[in-house]
């Protein structure tokens, strides 16, 4: 694996590292593992991995994040989009066994996740809906002492490595009482990945339609033992995910403000450094106060985050900040390298176009806009 950290350079690993990450990652896809990922994470936290992932979703919350994501000096989970997408799509598969308890057939899925063992895909998004996922169409029909699940989820993470899926599926009847999750062994038969999807980013994260045609699970599948729970666990899992959006939009805008210092300090334009033009200046700045304000909503967050009831809004407003945010400085940090940050040998060019999907998946900028507005009209007093 790639260590998470590098002592000798602030921004992460050595330029020639570097390249050679961004090459792998723009021309092979290159895969990043669970093994890897997770072995990578607990020898930065100097955690035992069996500790590190289950307890990500819960007493971990802060340090994870503010470790393994808000530092994006000199780690790579924070700087590098493929690394922390791998890696809390492993983590949010299953910590729903945290909240919701597998059944003692499927729990030998949490330890094996956690040692990098096994590869989880979380699997909601289907070709229709997304946004509107309690109204997903997948189904899952009893049938004797088990569930037939069929139908087709879209934009899977890990789906074309995985070894265990985390399906989403109807039991029931409309909307989000309806839906359950079952944990589903990528070898079961009616189960299958497509070829991954070839993205204009995050290129070294496999991303695979995934497609269930009579996939036959026995009952101790279901998660929780009970039909319904499905789309509660989706949500806490999805509200995790968006905290760790958010702070790793904050860790990619650190790493694009060290590029852009570094150029502008070393580029000399008209006698003297750029930095020292003011129209840059102002431009480094505004990715400086915009950073600063991201970080501090994240991490108020990560500490709210056991409260109950969950903080809601106040997350979707760190997700929908903190993605809008890092979009405004990969392009800011584009523009202060002018032409070199349009080369596609520059890290700077690839997080340009990785950051544009943080304002899309884990909710939409405008589904957070509308979860925050719903909750403002609902916790209004009356009168107001």
């Amino acid at each position: 694996y790639i260590k998470i950290s590098n002592n000798e350079n602030p921004y992460g690993p050595s330029d020639g590292v570097r390249r050679a990450m961004t090459r792998a990652f723009e021309e092979s896809h290159m895969y990043v593992g669970s093994n890897g990922i997770t072995q990578a994470i607990a020898d930065h936290h100097g955690l035992e991995t069996n500790n590190l992932v289950l307890g990500a979703g819960s007493t971990e919350t802060l340090k994870t994040i503010d470790d393994a994501f808000l530092k994006g000096g000199g780690n790579i989970i924070g700087t590098e989009p493929t690394f922390e997408t791998t890696y809390r799509y492993l983590t949010n598969t299953h910590a729903e066994g945290k909240i919701i308890p597998l059944t003692s057939d499927y729990r030998h899925d949490l330890p094996a996740m956690a040692e990098g063992r096994c590869t989880g895909a979380f699997s909601l998004t289907e070709p229709d809906y997304g946004s509107d996922a309690a109204n997903l169409a997948t189904t899952a029909v009893r049938d004797g002492a088990g569930y037939v699940l069929n139908g087709t989820k879209r934009y899977i993470t890990n789906a074309a490595d995985a070894d265990m899926f985390l399906v989403m599926a109807r039991t029931g009847g409309p909307g989000a009482g309806g839906v359950s999750a079952f944990a589903v062994d990528a070898g079961t038969p009616g189960i299958r990945a497509g070829e991954p999807f070839d993205m204009m980013g995050h290129r070294g994260s496999r991303v695979s339609e995934v497609y269930l045609e009579d996939c036959r699970v026995p009952a101790d599948a279901l998660v929780g033992g009970r039909e319904g729970l499905g789309l509660k666990a989706a949500l806490r899992g999805i509200n995790h995910a968006r905290t760790h959006v958010a702070a790793t939009c904050v860790g990619q805008a650190k790493r694009l403000i060290g590029e852009a210092v570094r150029y502008a300090r070393q580029r000399r334009q008209f006698g003297k450094a750029i930095g020292e033009h003011q129209l840059v200046q102002a431009m480094l700045a505004d990715m400086r106060a915009d950073t600063y304000a991201a970080e501090a909503m994240v991490l108020d967050c990560a500490r709210r985050f056991e409260q109950r009831p969950l903080p809601f809004a106040d997350i979707a407003c760190a997700k929908y900040f903190a993605s809008e945010m890092v979009s405004r400085v990969a392009d800011k940090a584009v523009q202060i390298l002018g032409g070199q940050g349009y080369m596609a040998e520059n890290a700077v060019a690839r997080l340009y176009r990785d950051t544009r999907l943080f304002r899309i998946f884990e909710g939409t900028s405008q589904i957070q806009q509308q979860q925050i507005a719903r909750a403002m009209l609902r916790e209004a007093p009356d009168g107001a």
